[in-house]
């Protein structure tokens, strides 16, 4: 995996015009210790808050879900991986099947992409602006999704029945067992006439998948599911929809999300899907639990300092990620910046195209900008200790009429 680190020449540059500023390093650059255990982690979501570890030989940055999910089953004698970061819904079913591993916190919260594929007709807009007697009117949304078994499966189910109380839809929802990265390659290579074929011999109005791979699919001009609309809105970063009437499928989905999430800010921080969380070998973490603690002690404190405070890391890291691929001149339509990107997300499941799109780093509880509020939805919890513990997962799994697993499932961790 391609080297992270700053170079010392850049360190001696901003160390200069730090302690000119009367600044000290220890506010910007965290000491990372070497990894003393293996750690699995699914790429996308994971990846930014991982991005210290890059050149770490212990981490494994995978797309390979069949791994992951055998990791769970294996118990600690036979197993080289101790930390897992994977969704928190499937996640915990695996905790309580097979009882080797326990959940911890939830890393990262973010929720499914609606990506309309039927450009005759959007059901989303009609919620607000269809009425019956229009031509165009049709009463069944028929959706491809995909992750039944994970969060954001549990959470489509969730949502879909605000569509069916408005009384103008039914729905109907075919799952697909394939990754969200199989499914990205599956549709960027299928040609677009092919694609054409498929939504219309299917009916499809939406494929559902999750980020960063739907902003991908929806932004890429190479790929069948590109979507203008949704590509323009996105481009300048976030944006409240009530304040952009013309972006009328982000207004929908706000609509549409806003049992999910709240607008009471003291209660936001109970809603949102787990969409990494990361798990612990409990057998492992009995016999190492400073070695487990201090990994977490860091990354919880890399969170908040690099993707939230300090946003600049964020592309920094990035850009180091890809550097023989970098457009000098840092034109970000030339086709060096879009090779360099490409690079970003093969290596680790996201570039800094998606990044700057999604607003990875968007604060949300108590903040002024509240996470309801806005369409990009990948965001990461500002401390792992005490935004998404049990009782949080716990209103997450009364949202979604799941039974919580038992507390043998569960670790608590105070930093």
């Amino acid at each position: 995996m391609m080297k992270n680190k700053k170079s010392l020449a850049f360190l001696l540059t901003l160390s200069s015009v730090l302690l000119l500023s009367s600044c000290s390093l220890n506010n910007f650059f965290l000491k990372i210790d070497p990894l003393e255990y293996k750690v699995l982690a699914q790429k996308g979501s994971s990846s930014l808050a991982l991005s210290a570890y890059y050149e770490e030989e212990k981490l494994e940055l995978t797309d390979d879900v069949d791994l992951i999910e055998s990791t769970f089953k294996s118990s600690n004698v036979d197993n080289e991986y101790q930390v897992i970061f994977y969704d928190g819904v499937r996640g915990l079913d695996l905790c309580d099947e097979y009882d080797n591993y326990a959940y911890v916190a939830t890393l990262s919260l973010g929720n499914q992409q609606f990506i309309p594929i039927n450009y005759d007709f959007d059901p989303l807009r009609s919620i607000v602006n269809i009425k019956e007697d229009d031509p165009s009117y049709k009463s069944n949304l028929k959706i491809f999704a995909n992750n039944e078994k994970g969060s954001l499966g549990y959470s489509l189910k969730a949502i879909l029945p605000s569509i069916e109380k408005t009384g103008k839809f039914t729905y109907d929802v075919v799952y697909d067992e394939r990754s969200d990265k199989q499914l990205y390659d599956y549709f960027l290579n299928m040609p677009k006439v092919e694609f054409q074929n498929f939504v219309k011999e299917n009916s499809y109005d939406y494929i559902v998948i999750s980020e960063p791979f739907a902003t991908r699919l929806m932004t890429l001009k190479s790929s069948p599911l590109y979507n203008q609309e949704y590509d323009e809105y996105t481009k300048e970063g976030d944006k409240v929809p009530e304040k952009n009437p013309d972006y009328h499928y982000c207004m929908s989905l706000k609509q549409l999300y806003r049992k999910l999430f709240p607008s009471d800010t003291s209660n936001s921080k109970y809603r949102g899907v787990p969409q990494t969380a990361i798990f612990v070998n409990k057998s492992y973490y009995s016999n190492n639990t400073k070695k487990v603690n201090n990994f977490l002690k860091i990354l919880n404190k890399l969170i908040f300092d690099q993707y939230v405070s300090y946003v600049k890391y964020t592309r920094l890291d990035f850009f180091n990620l890809s550097s023989e691929y970098n457009d000098p001149n840092e034109d970000m339509n030339s086709e060096q910046t879009l090779k360099a990107f490409e690079y970003q997300f093969d290596t680790v499941g996201i570039s800094w195209n998606e990044a700057s799109r999604l607003q990875a780093w968007h604060p949300i509880a108590g903040e002024s900008s509240n996470y309801n509020n806005y369409i990009n939805r990948l965001t990461y919890v500002k401390s792992l200790d005490d935004y998404y513990t049990k009782s949080h997962i716990s209103n997450y799994y009364n949202f979604i009429s799941k039974d919580i697993p038992s507390d043998d499932n569960f670790i608590e961790i105070k930093f």
